[in-house]
């Protein structure tokens, strides 16, 4: 159907929640989302950072946090002490990404 927009919608037959999925507190929420090459990154409302991915599971084993210690789950990387996460970006090439980080005590200061 050249020409028509189609709705994503019109394709799926029905949705489902994949809850427990990342590994958030009950009252965070993913606020900011980006993706490269098999790899995801997220940032929360409390300013923290998760991301997905085998290959970058391995990018950035110094910075990582996973208890299961295994790169098919979501895992947190480490934010450095007094700074929370407000936005991510990132793309294909090398794993890249890339985290703004708002100071917490004193909001606004970048």
């Amino acid at each position: 159907m050249a020409g028509k927009d189609i709705s994503v919608d019109e394709y799926a037959k029905e949705f489902h929640e994949l809850a427990g999925l990342w590994p958030l507190a009950a009252d965070d929420k993913l606020v900011d989302v980006a993706g490269g090459k098999h790899f995801m990154i997220a940032c929360t409302a409390k300013g923290k950072v998760y991301a997905s991915g085998y290959l970058f599971y391995r990018a950035v084993e110094t910075i990582r946090s996973n208890t299961e210690n295994d790169e098919d789950y979501p895992y947190e990387l480490r934010v450095p002490d007094g700074w929370l996460a407000r936005r991510v970006w990132a793309c294909d090439r090398y794993c890249n990404a890339w985290i703004l980080a708002e100071s917490a005590s004193e909001p606004g200061k970048f």
